[in-house]
């Protein structure tokens, strides 16, 4: 005891640790990062078998670093030393060139992936051959000469032919990459998030055009909104000192959306822009279902889209060339899609970043 009283620094770090601990005890858990745009892990429903197999224990060190007491702060402190040690990375997130930051992703469940587009075949085969997938690359599968040397990911032309071969041959199949690649020198994706820019989602919705018989409208002839200091999800994670901000922009389109009765008379809750999720702006963040009348098109022809977050800003390009568009998000939607599909629909469109498709377990909802 002698030795330890003589020891400050110990009692000191002693004394913090146990603080920390029982703050982090009786903190309420949080059930959203918005730093980090993600839902937090909640402690973990404990049973024999989820302690025999593991689970449970994996579980539980997720949720102890998701529900870690100030953990925004300590990435930022994280941040700062690993930039003092001249390190290119910080919390899953790589340093690459002119700003830019990625999400490392290394590994998959191929169970997943093949659960996910076996429910995808089972509706399309509902929806009588009108479907067409949408496979997103994601941004350092575009954007090859930004890359810091040796960055580790898993190959996305590999990933994404996997998953268009487990596609039944009557989905019709939308590949963007290459099309990216050929406008990599243009400003198509954000440096501080993963989702493309409004304009990398135009050149997604050329491709789409093109699978539809569509005639594209000429982002030339929009008027286009921008919003500065734009920092994103991928930059909340790792805090890069001296980080540069994005610009966020968005086409003026004449719509009205109906969000479960909330009838909005914009496409965007510019609202958000005030905040620091300025990316929820776009249709109004994640909805189970909205509805869109567009102003821009009088055609009558209505389309159903499924799609994650990757779809929020080209949707509104759509708006030029259908009238009726009506979007659903499998994340939040819990009605039947069979039921769905009796609704009658002149064209249907899935749209998935490929990350998505390889993870989330609620793509298989398509299916039922």
């Amino acid at each position: 005891m002698k030795k330890l009283a003589k020891s400050p620094l110990v009692i000191l770090v002693t004394l913090l640790i146990l603080i920390v601990t029982f703050v982090d005890i009786i903190e309420k858990d949080r059930d959203f990062s918005e730093a980090e745009n993600k839902y937090l892990t909640k402690f973990p429903a404990v049973s024999w078998r989820s302690i025999v197999d593991g689970s449970f224990e994996s579980t539980y060190e997720t949720y102890v670093a998701d529900q870690f007491f100030m953990r925004d702060t300590w990435i930022s402190i994280k941040s700062a030393g690993e930039t003092a040690l001249q390190k290119i990375e910080n919390n899953g997130i790589a340093y690459g060139r002119d700003g830019y930051l990625f999400s490392k992703f290394v590994s998959y469940d191929v169970k997943v992936l093949e659960n996910n587009m076996n429910a995808i075949n089972m509706f399309a085969s509902n929806a009588g051959g009108k479907v067409h997938l949408m496979v997103v690359p994601s941004g350092y599968g575009v954007l090859t000469d930004k890359l810091p040397q040796g960055f580790p990911s898993i190959e996305q032309e590999e990933l994404i032919s996997k998953a268009f071969s487990i596609a039944d041959g009557s989905i019709g199949q939308i590949d963007p990459l290459e099309t990216l690649r050929s406008h990599s020198g243009e400003y198509i994706w954000y440096m501080t998030d993963h989702h493309w820019t409004t304009y990398g989602a135009y050149i997604g919705y050329t491709d789409v055009c093109k699978a539809f018989n569509l005639t594209p409208v000429s982002y030339d002839s929009l008027l286009i909104n921008s919003v500065e200091n734009f920092l994103g999800t991928s930059y909340y994670k790792c805090k890069k000192l001296g980080q540069p901000a994005d610009s966020l922009d968005y086409a003026d389109v004449k719509a009205v959306c109906d969000i479960g009765g909330d009838v909005k008379q914009s496409l965007y809750d510019e609202s958000m822009l005030n905040g620091r999720d300025k990316y929820a702006m776009f249709l109004w963040n994640n909805n189970a279902r909205m509805d869109i009348t567009s102003s821009e098109c009088s055609n009558g022809k209505n389309i159903l889209i499924i799609k994650d977050s990757f779809a929020n800003e080209l949707i509104p390009f759509l708006c030029f060339n259908y009238e009726k568009i009506t979007v659903i998000d499998p994340r939040y939607y819990a009605q039947s899609y069979t039921d769905l599909l009796s609704e009658g629909w002149d064209d249907i469109l899935i749209l998935y970043n490929i990350e998505t498709l390889c993870t989330n377990t609620n793509v298989v909802k398509i299916g039922f």
